[in-house]
């Protein structure tokens, strides 16, 4: 098969790192969650506005900034049970807390 070249232009472009497991522990359970570390454009780049809360932007990479997630609507739904009081809450992640910013 041959591959028609594309032409134009990018409008944009967000880094992101690899694929990587994250253990999650609550006082009930310990489970592995599966995740990406992205740039605080990739959400902007993707044109994918966060269903709850925001995504990641410039204030979450900085120095001295608090680890943040951002959680994919299937996991929200599944270990939260779709609670939109999730926001703002603290979870364990490989051992560091880290402050729920947003549902995807």
């Amino acid at each position: 098969a041959t591959l028609a070249p594309v032409s134009g232009t990018l409008a944009a472009v967000a880094p992101f790192g690899p694929h990587q497991g994250y253990t999650y522990v609550d006082d009930r359970t310990a489970e592995m969650w599966q995740g990406t570390r992205v740039a605080p454009a990739f959400f902007r780049t993707l044109g994918t506005p966060p269903l709850l809360g925001r995504a990641v932007d410039e204030r979450d990479v900085e120095g001295d900034a608090a680890p943040v997630v951002v959680l994919s609507h299937a996991l929200w739904q599944r270990v939260f049970g779709g609670d939109p009081a999730v926001v703002g809450r603290a979870v364990q992640l490989n051992g560091t807390r880290r402050t729920v910013i947003g549902v995807m």
